[in-house]
């Protein structure tokens, strides 16, 4: 049991003093509907027209997430996949309370979860957790300190979020504008007439390690942002020279400079300059100008016929592309600064929510 409470306050098991409430096991072919969401672990899954919860906060119970409570407003149907808990006497326990209480456990929550495949919950220590419990009127006065402190840094998050939004639009729109401008005062050809090769990746090496071994030195990169689509190593390059990479398939147009040799698969196009025409960094901005990176664009998937007919403006001499991109890369590195501080200030908005449910819990709020 905890220590060191508050004076008035008690510390009990969750089961002592809460009813567990599964949901119930539903199936979109068989249930669905149009109507309520249906929840269970994660996000919303389907609808029905049936509801079995309002306004609940909801805890994974199978296939848990690291987020594993979550608030979920409205009427809804709780799936077999979540559970929600509530007061047995609500003269001595509050829902908001218990709500929240849950929310400052999330960790605690996750840690319970077991299974490699797919993290379930063990429900039986997850009804022995410990609760501490103040006063009633205690109560309802932290529940009034976290929903004014929680809407304060929700509201500072938006705002911040929104912020970092724009940072990257303002690159964006200064890269359009340098382009725009381009088609004006510069040459204008295909893709394939400014570069010495352009190819697609083919199926994973059968000589493949995830890891980097004296033998496999090479990275494999695939479609993808994350670590800029490495997926492992192999022993011989497809592409020695240096080239960008653009993915043709999941987020569309996301672009990379490639320095040393590489291996590039499923559908990753790769692009060598011919550089008595074009410079590789020229190149990288102009791509990222012609394909916006998005999820869900209007080209499904980018296909090597649709790439090599781009038209390019550029200008012809590499010196005047050399100031293009100089002012390019001066732009692009003061909207990363811009990224990373506001990064920084979400993450040390999300460690405040974290420091205040700490103090809320231990009476120190």
């Amino acid at each position: 049991m905890t220590k060191e409470l508050p004076t008035g306050w008690i510390c009990d098991y969750l089961d002592n003093v809460c009813n567990v409430e599964y949901g119930t096991r539903v199936v979109r072919k068989r249930d669905g509907g149009t109507i309520y969401p249906v929840y269970g672990g994660g996000g919303a899954t389907f609808f029905m027209d049936t509801y079995n919860r309002q306004n609940a906060l909801v805890v994974a119970r199978f296939a848990m997430s690291e987020q594993c409570t979550r608030l979920v407003k409205g009427k809804f149907f709780l799936n077999d996949s979540g559970l929600t808990v509530s007061p047995k006497n609500k003269n001595f326990l509050t829902q908001s309370f218990l709500d929240w209480q849950l929310i400052a456990l999330n960790n605690k929550i996750y840690s319970l979860g077991k299974g490699s495949a797919q993290r379930n919950l063990k429900v039986d220590m997850f009804r022995k957790l410990n609760l501490n419990i103040p006063s009633l009127p205690e109560q309802k006065q932290i529940v009034e300190k976290l929903d004014k402190i929680f809407a304060d840094i929700d509201k500072a998050k938006a705002n911040t979020e929104k912020n970092l939004e724009n940072a990257k639009e303002m690159f964006r729109a200064q890269l359009t504008e340098v382009f725009n401008l381009l088609k004006t005062d510069g040459a204008q050809v295909e893709l394939q007439n400014v570069c010495a090769k352009i190819s697609v990746g083919g199926d994973k090496p059968a000589a493949f390690s995830k890891e980097p071994t004296s033998r496999y030195k090479i990275p494999v990169y695939a479609n993808g942002e994350q670590n800029d689509g490495l997926l492992g190593f192999t022993d011989v390059p497809t592409i020695s020279q240096p080239a960008i990479t653009v993915a043709a398939r999941g987020t569309i147009g996301f672009a990379c400079k490639r320095m040393i040799p590489y291996c590039p698969i499923v559908r990753l196009i790769s692009l060598i300059p011919d550089t008595e025409k074009i410079s590789l960094d020229f190149l990288f901005y102009a791509l990222k100008y012609l394909i916006p990176t998005g999820n869900g664009t209007s080209i499904p998937q980018l296909t090597l016929p649709t790439i090599r007919k781009f038209r390019i403006s550029y200008p012809t001499s590499l010196d005047a592309q050399a100031k293009v991109v100089e002012k390019l890369n001066h732009l692009q590195n003061t909207t990363r600064e811009l990224e990373k501080t506001y990064t920084k200030t979400l993450s040390i908005l999300e460690e405040l929510k974290q420091s205040v449910l700490q103090q809320a819990f231990s009476g120190k709020l």
